[in-house]
């Protein structure tokens, strides 16, 4: 995947950016305005939970935003709904499965003096399943998204494109005036 550095006033111009789609270089036909974070926040490769949720929603918070204007084809044009089905749905079927625990874990000891075996073991096995049922997908599709990042002097670095997309956005520029 290539990546293209651009102002500000080209990501949130209409008319700015060629006419071709990120994720292929096809014509593009559809066209999404995103919000972007232009600052995500950091993380360490081990981190307790709580600070992994502070920090995101301190970045949240604190971080410029960058109103990126962007350019899909016909096969693409889903592109920001579908990782939100796949992050919220992810979500809920997670959620379900371990309120689906829950109900388990009641219903295998209310009554017992001992937990029933075979039902405390569907219980753990349902909120695995909802765990690789958020997971799994959301590290496939969420794997290599389209984002900026900001950089100096209002700059911004949109990551993650075909290189299609980023040669022809260095076609729409002028060329560089000579040096003399």
């Amino acid at each position: 995947m290539a990546h293209v550095v651009m102002t500000r006033e080209e990501a949130e111009g209409e008319g700015k950016l060629p006419v071709v789609c990120m994720c292929c270089g096809a014509p593009a036909t559809a066209w999404v305005t995103r919000r972007l974070m232009l600052k995500p926040p950091r993380y360490n490769q081990v981190e307790l939970a709580e600070v992994a949720i502070f920090k995101s929603i301190h970045a949240l918070a604190t971080s410029p935003y960058v109103h990126l204007r962007t350019s899909f084809c016909d096969h693409h044009r889903h592109y920001w709904t579908i990782k939100l089905i796949v992050l919220l749905g992810g979500a809920l079927l997670f959620f379900g499965a371990l309120f689906l625990t829950l109900v388990l874990a009641l219903v295998a000891t209310i009554g017992r003096p001992e937990p029933h075996k075979g039902i405390a073991a569907m219980a753990v096995i349902c909120a695995l399943v909802g765990l690789l049922g958020w997971v799994v997908p959301l590290l496939i599709i969420w794997r290599s998204p389209i984002r900026a990042l900001g950089l100096n002097n209002d700059l911004i670095l949109v990551d993650n494109i075909s290189d299609s997309y980023a040669k022809a956005v260095q076609a729409t520029r002028p060329p560089p005036a000579p040096t003399v």
